[in-house]
């Protein structure tokens, strides 16, 4: 369990909780902005401002509290919220570059403060994946690759002892 506290869960959980907060208030910001004969950011249809930070505010909170306690049970129950955080942290990632860059090419169908909002919601996705990448990588050194262990490797036919003439 010391290879997990190393990775310093608590801290890293708190910042993956606090982002999810941002992110969760500027997608509710840029849902009121009104469009006005335009089509709406791409997160925004597909509702990325709710499910990416509900996850990473789960995922945090359970990187926090395996930091608080570290059971081999809370740790892999963080390991695989994290890793599932960085699944759907890597596809808002993808949205918010599309989004970003169709903001960019047609001017007169996205506001320019959407496309800033879109900006920032694209950085702080990457950052997300980041500390969620990193969370899972010393969670999966404590439950998946234990390598304190030691293997042996019995063949199945034993050795044969032969006497020569």
């Amino acid at each position: 369990m010391e290879e997990f506290l190393k990775g310093e869960p608590k801290v890293l959980g708190a910042v993956q909780v606090m982002i999810a907060l941002i992110n969760l208030s500027i997608g509710i910001i840029m849902i009121n902005i009104p469009f006005d004969h335009r089509e709406p950011a791409i997160s925004l249809i597909l509702a990325a401002p709710a499910w990416g930070p509900l996850m990473f505010i789960i995922s945090g909170s359970l990187s926090i509290s395996a930091g608080m306690k570290p059971t081999k049970r809370l740790v892999t129950i963080s390991l695989v919220f994290n890793t599932i955080s960085a699944v759907l942290a890597a596809a808002a990632s993808i949205m918010g570059v599309i989004s970003v860059i169709l903001g960019l090419r047609s001017p007169f169908l996205k506001n320019e403060v959407e496309t800033g909002i879109d900006s920032l919601m694209l950085v702080l996705n990457l950052l997300e994946f980041c500390i969620a990448v990193s969370v899972s990588a010393f969670g999966c050194k404590v439950t998946c690759c234990n390598s304190r262990e030691v293997v042996v490797i019995q063949s199945p036919n034993p050795g044969m002892t032969t006497m020569l003439p």
